[in-house]
């Protein structure tokens, strides 16, 4: 097998040149994009003569399955796996003129266009030497761990077209036509190493160029080889040249095989240092017409300010055109100049595979424009992403993704769930769909971009992919989900109904294969109500006087002086539970309240917030269901605007006829409904049925841009507290015009919630549990792990309870279980309160709730904490019945016998055993026996939510905090900036100061313990201020923040995830410019201390030192030889003899040939002791060195440098033993021996082995 060039993703670019946008967005897209009418209206179709070629590849599941299975190592060893494979196959491609239409996953579809029909038949000699020249070079490809690639290929020639579709936010088209569907079914034919050739090319084929064999069907020929001739046709010419195709047909000539790239020649995210960089593979089929075109600009010089302006005009609207064809993760890394290879990463996704099938004789382009929308609409709704269409004799084929950078969120599988049973059930209603079939699946699964610098694309690969595609085509007209999407999603088990198992096609173990049946996909109606907790709530005393506060002020004289409050933080971090917490304080203040939560899918729902209010508002007030006969309405907006009421029939669920005097009358239908909605509102908050109204809204991110509107009309009303909860994403990125005005609008006070602190650690998750005590191992755990996120504490401990390690049993006193020491907290802080709140509804409003309780699928949500447990396994029975309950000591011999119950999901594959009833009364939760909680890992679920808040930042913040991760949780400014890319490091001080706002940093230097007694405002600018330099921060103003040099994490995990997630070669590259800087800096230091202190080799002088050295010495071997040539019968000579003999006998060392006397008679001896350095200056330069030591050890162990983490160790044990610290040189011996043996090659080894043994005394 040929070697071709391994495809290494770039590093971070150091010359910092800013490649175009468009020339970064070309390779993204085919030709046909690039060189459409944009301008058209969608859809539209253009139909071509094309040869075209579909290549299929096996062993990239095995290869993704092995890969997986090594770590995150394993990522960057299938990023260049794949990418050297793919690269093999689209350089081939790209030499004979083809231009790359789509990567299919494991498959690429690519076409040659012709002009005219006549054309085929050379094209397709070209096409088909391309297609043996693959096979010959890429047929078997044998990769490192023992998973062999092959290609099979399928060609076919004839009339295609291409279908463009979309809107003004993402466009997509596909492919159709009879040579499409020939490629399709040629292909179906093939073997690993087969191209084959459908049965209708054969009339643009000469059959005698070519030995053939054929197939099963005797229709379909496998292509063997060509028949050599003298002289073959040349390569077709594209469509587009501007030069006569027979002038060129006489310049014949033997075809060459297509030429691949020199190994190491190729670079994925760096096309400009390639060669021909400028130009990309669709460059090369409008050659003929760029020079053309480039010509006419170039008669005159006259015309040379006129082509450029020409240039940058059509180069800036076709900018504009093609990001719309362009995934939107991609397209943030695009923006912010950031290297593609940080999108490549091994990640939890949901993966949708849908396919429809069309009925015949229907207007194809139409239907699926029509589909397209629907299917953009609600996958955007749920944050997914549409990332490949495809149309072939299966069907239409939608490819969505939950789950990608940018977009990912606390329950991606449910959100996968819920938007395929609402498509399925909206695409049965679309004219021309016979029926949709679904396969969603969850995994880890590899997701980058991967192909060839000059065409790649966007792609998810790995065995979670097959098997949603299998899915959909065994189980038709169906939702289903495999056991992984069952598991995490968290949806009731009632939504679900198991199926029969199917053969699914190169797959094994499949599990339980169920289908997703739970609920209507009928559009949503009524509103979420706020989860409510039984508990108290901990911790958020600041925030309950701030409401107070308001709420006095709105009920002083000057009720216009109170502020609505809105409540940001990241998920989990509490904000449901404090809005909970405020319902019940307005109620018991005797407030109307209203309240709901919003869903994901809500914000694409306009008006949906605001007719949930307003309904509210009329139904307090007793408003008549009869809108056309009450003169309430007409009286709140007046008789003059009466007649336009017509605008809300969708806002209050009503039928109004439009007047006649208003059909086809021109009016600003945006303005008028908004003007009539305050009225209304204005109206009823005056009533006496209302008086005082508090309106709460939990998750306002989701709240939908017209309902925005809305919020800002009622802001300046009185009688009514506004109350949101909402994530920091929409204060830096608004999601409307109408949002960021009212987060800025002066009544409106932004307050940032935080983490709980440690102290209530325990008393949460005794709640969570019903327990009345916790291990105190499991309370210094929650203390250290969860880092006071309640959402995080829930999941270490759900995770704890179902793998098993904590058990919550009653105590009878009689086991040894009860002997663990315990963590008990104050009774009042985890005492259930008083029977559930009942919210004060009008009695429609609560038939409406029960109703949306029944059939909504937003309320999967648990209702209590109490019913964390029961999600996981455990069987309750109320505390007043008097049944056999589980004790501790019944649990040790359950135990013991290996009978203990398994902690699944009710209705799962797996039936949990029961177990004996467990009360509330005396409830412990306890360890297992053999569990070592030090051991216990951190929660997958964990890291996705970690992984989920880093998503939600902007790319240049998600960018800094890779980059920082890899420093430790304490980071330095100066090493960070050598990190970033050199476009980045101008905004470096800026984005610090941003993540320290947002409580990701915080300066390294701050006081540990801040004081209680200050505000919640006051606290947060302690935590987001700079401490580095005390004089600054003294001369600063109040609310500034400088831009810290030595910031930290405030989150361990949130640094180990963000750790996690970069690939090995882009840790092993960040570790190594670290410690290259870091030994700069070392270097400094190392100057000002004898060498020999250090264990340092002596330093290499130039020539001009060493002969100034060797004059000294031999200026002193002429002193001590005079010296010895005195007489002993000059007495004075005699005296100065003895004296200096003396002194030399007491100065001599064991293994000094001639000593120094204290006369200053030697010149080197003088020239060292005035070049010397105080002892006590050179401890403090050894104290300064260590902890650059230790920094240097963590990051060329990480950079896997043996050679230097040797070296550096047998400093730092030089340096310790010189400040005495023993203790740290033992182990850093014991370190650099465990590094010795590990490293594969370092020079010298035998002399480091010894100096070692020499340094343990050996």
């Amino acid at each position: 097998m040929a070697h071709v060039p391994i495809i290494q993703v770039s590093r971070i670019q150091e010359d910092g040149d800013e490649i175009s946008n468009l020339k970064k967005m070309k390779p993204h897209v085919p030709g046909i994009v690039i060189f459409a009418d944009h301008n058209r209206q969608m859809p539209w179709s253009v139909t071509y003569h094309a040869v075209v070629m579909f290549a299929d590849i096996s062993g990239f599941t095995a290869l993704c399955e092995k890969y997986s299975h090594m770590g995150q190592s394993g990522v960057d060893q299938l990023t260049r796996t794949l990418n050297e494979y793919l690269s093999a196959l689209v350089e081939g491609i790209l030499r004979s003129d083809g231009d790359i239409l789509k990567f299919a996953g494991d498959a690429i579809l690519a076409i040659w266009r012709v002009g005219r029909k006549e054309e085929l038949q050379s094209e397709f000699v070209k096409v088909a030497k391309c297609c043996l020249d693959i096979q010959e070079k890429c047929g078997e490809w044998d990769t490192d761990i023992g998973v062999k690639l092959t290609v099979k290929i399928g060609l076919a020639a004839g009339e295609m077209s291409v279908t463009f579709l979309g809107n003004k936010e993402f466009r997509h088209y596909v492919e159709l036509g009879p040579a499409v569907t020939a490629v399709n079914a040629a292909e179906h034919f093939c073997q690993s190493g087969m191209v084959v050739i459908s049965p209708d090319t054969w009339e643009y084929c000469e059959q005698g160029l070519f030995e053939l064999e054929p197939m099963e069907d005797e229709k379909h020929m496998r292509l063997m080889s060509l028949i050599p001739t003298k002289r073959t046709r040349s390569q077709s010419l594209p469509t587009t040249v501007l030069v006569s195709r027979r002038s060129f047909e006489r310049r014949m000539s033997d075809e060459k095989p297509p030429e691949f790239p020199a190994k190491g020649s190729l670079d994925l995210a760096s096309p400009s240092k390639t060669k021909d960089s400028d130009s990309s593979d669709f460059d090369k089929p409008v050659s003929g017409l760029k020079t053309a075109v480039e010509n006419k600009f170039k008669i005159g010089s006259r015309f040379g300010k006129l082509r450029k302006i020409v240039t940058a005009v059509t180069e800036m609207k076709l900018d504009v055109a093609l990001r719309l064809y362009i995934l939107s993760p991609v397209l943030k890394k695009l923006d912010d100049n950031q290297p593609l290879e940080y999108l490549s990463e091994m990640r939890q996704v949901s993966i949708v595979f849908m396919n429809l099938v069309l009925s015949e004789g229907i207007d194809t382009a139409s239907t699926l424009q029509t589909i397209f929308e629907l299917v953009y609409s609600r996958t955007k709704a749920m944050n997914g992403s549409l990332n490949k269409l495809f149309l072939f004799d299966k069907g239409c084929t939608f490819l969505l993704i939950f789950g990608l950078p940018g977009f990912k969120s606390e329950n991606d599988c449910a959100h996968a769930l819920m938007s395929s049973g609402r498509m399925k059930s909206q695409l049965h209603k679309v004219q021309g769909v016979r029926n949709v079939s679904i396969g969603v699946t969850t995994g880890t699964t590899f997701c980058g971009v991967v192909g060839h610098p000059k065409r790649h694309e966007y792609s998810v690969i790995g065995r979670k992919v097959n098997m949603a595609a299998r899915l959909m085509m065994n189980y038709p007209d169906k939702v289903t989900c495999d056991t992984d999407t069952f598991q995490t999603c968290r949806l009731p088990a009632s939504y679900f109904v198991e199926m029969a198992t199917k053969q699914l096609k190169g797959l094994k173990n499949v599990g339980v294969i169920r289908e997703f049946a739970g609920f209507s996909g009928e559009q949503k109606t009524v509103a979420k109500q706020i989860t409510h907790s039984m508990y108290p709530i901990l911790g958020r005393q600041m925030e309950e006087f701030m409401f107070g506060d308001q709420v006095a002020a709105m009920r002083s004289e000057a009720p216009a002086h109170h502020r609505h409050l809105v409540f940001s933080g990241p998920a989990g971090i509490g904000k449901t539970r404090l809005l909970d917490q405020i319902l019940s304080m307005s109620q018991q203040a005797g407030f109307r309240v209203i309240s709901c939560q919003c869903d994901l899918e809500d914000s694409s729902y306009p008006y949906f917030i605001t007719s949930h209010i307003l309904q509210s508002l009329l139904r307090y007030t007793g408003f008549s269901e009869k809108l056309s006969k009450d003169a309430y309405l007409t009286d709140a907006v007046g008789v003059n605007n009466a007649q336009y009421l017509f605008l809300l029939n969708g806002i209050l669920d009503c039928q109004l006829e439009t007047p006649d005097s208003l059909i086809g009358a021109k009016f600003n239908e945006q303005s008028k409904r908004q003007q009539l909605l305050r009225a209304i509102a204005a109206k009823c908050l005056h009533s006496e049925a209302i008086r005082e109204c508090v309106i709460v809204i939990d998750d306002a991110h989701n709240v939908d841009t017209s309902s925005w509107q809305f919020l800002c009309e009622m802001v300046n009303l009185s009688h009514c507290l506004i109350i949101l909860s909402i994530r920091p994403t929409l204060l830096d990125v608004p999601t409307c015009r109408a949002a960021k005005d009212f987060m800025e609008d002066p009544q409106v006070k932004v307050v940032d919630l935080g983490s709980l602190e440690p102290k209530y650690m325990a008393p949460l998750a005794c709640q969570m549990l019903d327990v009345i005590s916790i291990p105190r191992d499991l309370d210094k755990l929650l203390r250290e792990r969860v880092h006071g996120v309640p959402l995080w504490c829930m999941e270490f401990l759900r995770d704890l309870v179902k793998n098993e390690q904590l058990l919550v049993v009653n105590d009878d006193g009689q086991s040894d279980l009860v002997s663990q020491s315990t963590v008990a907290p104050n009774q009042d802080l985890i005492k259930p309160l008083t029977p559930a709140r009942e919210l004060e509804l009008p009695s429609t409003q609560k038939l409406l709730h029960v109703a949306a309780v029944k059939v909504q699928p937003s309320n999967y949500m648990m209702d209590t904490e109490k019913d964390f447990l029961s999600a996981t396994g455990y069987l309750y029975a109320s505390p007043s019945r008097n049944e056999n309950h589980l004790t501790v000591s019944d649990l040790a011999q359950i135990s013991a016998g290996g009978a203990m119950t398994s902690m699944s999901r009710p209705n799962s594959s797996i039936k949990p055993k029961k177990l004996p009833a467990v009360t509330a009364k005396h409830r412990l939760a306890v360890f297992e026996k053999d569990v070592k909680p030090e051991d216990i890992p951190i929660p997958s679920a964990m890291k996705e939510l970690v992984i989920a808040r880093i998503d939600s930042m902007r790319a240049s913040e998600q960018l800094l905090i890779k980059c920082a991760a890899v420093l430790g949780q304490k980071v330095r400014k100066d090493i960070l900036e050598t990190l970033m890319p050199k476009a980045h490091r101008s905004k470096l001080s800026k984005g610090i100061r941003k993540l320290m706002e947002n409580g990701i940093f915080e300066c390294s230097n701050a006081p540990k313990h801040i004081d209680r007694r200050l505000s919640l405002g006051e606290r947060s600018n302690v935590k987001s201020k700079c401490y580095c330099n005390a004089e600054e921060v003294a001369a600063s103003e109040p609310n500034s923040v400088p831009s810290c040099n030595e910031p930290m994490f405030t989150n361990k995990l949130l640094q180990e995830t963000a750790y996690e997630i970069l690939m090995e070669s882009q840790r092993i590259e960040l570790h190594t410019k670290a410690a290259t800087f870091l030994e700069l800096s070392a270097d400094v230091l190392r100057q000002q201390i004898p060498y020999h202190i250090l264990g340092r080799p002596p330093p290499r002088e130039d020539l001009e030192n060493q002969l100034k050295r060797i004059d000294l010495k031999m200026q002193d071997l002429d002193t001590m030889i005079n010296m010895r040539s005195l007489r002993p019968d000059n007495r004075i000579a005699d005296l100065t003899f003895a004296r200096t003999a003396a002194e030399m006998k007491t100065k001599r060392g064991r293994r000094l040939a001639v000593s120094v006397t204290s006369e200053n008679n030697f010149p080197l001896a003088r020239k060292i002791a005035e070049g010397g350095t105080p002892v006590e200056q050179i401890g403090q330069l050894i104290d300064s060195l260590l902890p650059v030591y230790d920094s240097l050890i963590y990051h060329w162990k990480n950079a896997k440098e043996h050679t230097h983490l040797v070296n550096t160790m047998i400093e730092a044990i030089s340096a310790s033993v010189e400040r005495k610290k023993l203790k740290k040189a033992e182990e850093l011996l014991e370190s650099a021996f465990a590094a010795l043996q590990e490293a594969s090659e370092v020079p010298d080894s035998n002399l480091v082995t010894a100096k070692l043994f020499r340094m343990k005394g050996k």
